[in-house]
């Protein structure tokens, strides 16, 4: 857990870490209590009345279950532990106590209004109870949903009138719920829109796309979003990055460009700085703006109107900078840079006007992307051989690892399948490979194992975020796919959306409920807006792997025996020409 100050919402502060406990986080009331959901470690109670110096002062573990997600109520917890819905006193944190559970229905969410509380299902629909006594559970009514629908998340208004629930399944999406008469009653729904870079922040979400650039939705009434602002970008943004009130875009050979999302309705070109090389990524640091093309830009843009270039370092690789990722650590600012065919360079970044060489490793083909986990001393690239995994705990000299095929997980040991991206979540890493989605266990960095890959739509990019990974793809924008069960895989359908955007996506980024995706110019999306499922890894994919190809087939046997008869009435012309 980490705790923050943000009085200075531009420059948030870290004041303390928590390396022991990680879930969801809600805060109680008078805000000195924190509660973590931990899945099968129960509930965390942790004293934040010092923010510096949090402490863990207590644990109510599920007794079998899952601690999913939960509401606070004064010192009172009610917990989906996905095998039931768990009423906790945490009146003494040390010792808290079980008041009463339900065992009648898989809680996966819940949230408590008044004297109701409204518990999210695993296939077993919107259920709801009294809980004036939170010591007895009373069982009101249900809320039917479509068969196999799962609710994620949900949420009442201040008012107590209206849920939202996000759901899956099919007919799935954000469900508008009227919950002020007796018997709820669903008035609405909102699917998610298909995008390619995303990211979310507060009530919009920022999106940015290759034809119409920056594309702002207002999301503050879910089942209704709204176009709130659109920026079409010079040329065509790749990647997107959201620091403070400024959304910063590489956008090719329009440079950096600068959009002051202050008030989504009426989005500002703030600033632009353009490069010899076209810009292929970006990672803002407060106002410091690290740039990828020709060479690494480093930029002053405290005052976007009038951005500063601080210093650059060339590249060594013939296609310039891909992607960069910094982090402050040692006293130094360390920017760790894939450098295609030069592989990986570790800079000191912290007097940029002097960038120093810490490291280099040339190591595999063509190295596109970069993720390491905060703190880590393992990061993970992405390169045309597959997925390099580097021991960096040393920056003078980056070592290799592991360089991970992936043509030998799917049959093809003697091709090469590129990786273009990479993100790791809990051990695991997700790989957007020439081959789809490539997820692989690295909680044993030196020694990966295959989980299983899935839809081979050639994604530029990968997010993950609550067992959903986020895809930028070429040919269907967005795509979101299930992977909490792998190698069992569920596709959700983003193209199904009052607000659809172009199919070109080439970055995507997820910050809180907001997703940014880089397509033809900057979106946001937000990312509670769940799609319906389109497809089911388990099925035989016949249509893939059968329909289309025959149809196919057939189409060419009809050209080609339409050329034949035209050929052969073309001769007995000829012929009679002749006679």
């Amino acid at each position: 857990m980490l705790v923050f100050d943000v009085s200075t919402p531009s420059a948030p502060v870290q004041l303390a870490r928590l390396g022991t406990v990680v879930g969801y986080i809600r805060v109680g009331a008078g805000g000195s209590m924190a509660y973590v959901a931990n899945d099968q470690r129960g509930v965390y109670a942790v004293d934040i009345s010092n923010p510096a110096a949090p402490v863990l002062v207590g644990n109510h573990t599920t007794g079998g279950g899952h601690a999913m997600r939960f509401s606070v109520v004064g010192t009172t917890v009610y917990l989906a532990s996905f095998s039931n819905l768990q009423i906790v006193d945490f009146s003494t944190p040390s010792a808290p106590k079980k008041l009463v559970h339900n065992s009648t229905c898989r809680a996966y969410c819940v949230s408590v209004k008044g004297n109701r509380a409204y518990v999210g299902t695993v296939h077993e629909g919107i259920q709801i109870f009294d809980v004036s006594d939170p010591s007895v559970l009373t069982y009101i009514t249900t809320m039917d949903l479509p068969f196999l629908t799962i609710v994620w998340d949900l949420e009442v208004n201040a008012a107590g009138t209206v849920l939202y629930a996000v759901a899956d399944g099919r007919d799935g999406g954000v469900l508008v719920i009227d919950v002020s008469q007796p018997t709820p009653v669903q008035v609405g729904k909102m699917l998610d829109r298909n995008v390619s870079a995303v990211r979310v922040s507060g009530d919009h979400v920022y999106v940015s796309d290759e034809e119409d650039g920056l594309q702002v939705l207002d999301v503050s009434t879910p089942g209704s979003p709204v176009l709130a602002g659109t920026y079409s970008t010079w040329n065509q943004a790749q990647k997107v990055h959201v620091s403070g009130s400024y959304a910063y875009v590489a956008d090719r050979q329009g440079g950096l460009q600068v959009f002051d999302v202050t008030d989504a309705s009426s989005l500002v070109l703030a600033g632009t700085y353009r490069f010899a090389g076209g810009a292929q990524t970006v990672h803002a640091v407060g106002t410091t703006v690290y740039v990828g093309a020709d060479k690494l830009y480093v930029l002053d843009a405290s005052t976007p109107s009038a951005i500063v270039l601080l210093g650059s370092y060339a590249s060594s690789g013939a296609g310039g900078v891909y992607d960069i990722h910094v982090e402050e650590e040692e006293g130094k600012v360390a920017a760790y840079v894939a450098d295609g065919a030069a592989g990986l360079l570790v800079l000191d970044v912290k007097d940029a006007a002097d960038i120093k060489l810490l490291g280099s490793l040339a190591a595999g083909r063509n190295m596109k992307g970069l993720f390491k986990p905060r703190n880590a001393t393992v990061m993970y690239a992405a390169d045309e051989l597959g997925l390099a995994v580097i021991d960096v705990s040393n920056t003078a000299a980056p070592r290799l690892m592991e360089m991970v095929g992936l043509a030998q997980f799917v049959g093809n040991p003697n091709e090469t399948i590129g990786a273009k991206a990479v993100y790791t979540e809990g051990g695991t890493a997700y790989i957007a490979s020439d081959n789809g989605l490539c997820v692989v266990n690295v909680s044993v960095p030196a020694n990966p194992v295959f989980l299983g890959d899935t839809f081979p739509y050639r994604p530029y990019d990968v997010q993950v975020a609550e067992g959903v990974a986020y895809m930028a793809t070429s040919t269907i924008g967005l795509l979101a796919v299930d992977v909490s069960e792998v190698p069992k895989y569920k596709q959700y359908d983003t193209t199904k959306s009052d607000h659809r955007l172009p199919s070109s996506a080439r970055g995507v980024q997820i910050v809180n409920h907001t997703i940014y995706v880089a397509n033809v110019g900057l979106w946001t999306l937000n990312r509670t807006a769940t799609p319906t499922i389109a497809g089911d890894s388990d099925d035989d994919n016949t249509f893939l792997y059968f329909v289309i190809p025959i149809a196919c087939i057939a189409v060419l046997a009809a050209v080609a025996l339409g050329a034949y008869f035209l050929a052969g009435r073309q001769k007995k012309f000829e012929d009679e020409e002749m006679q």
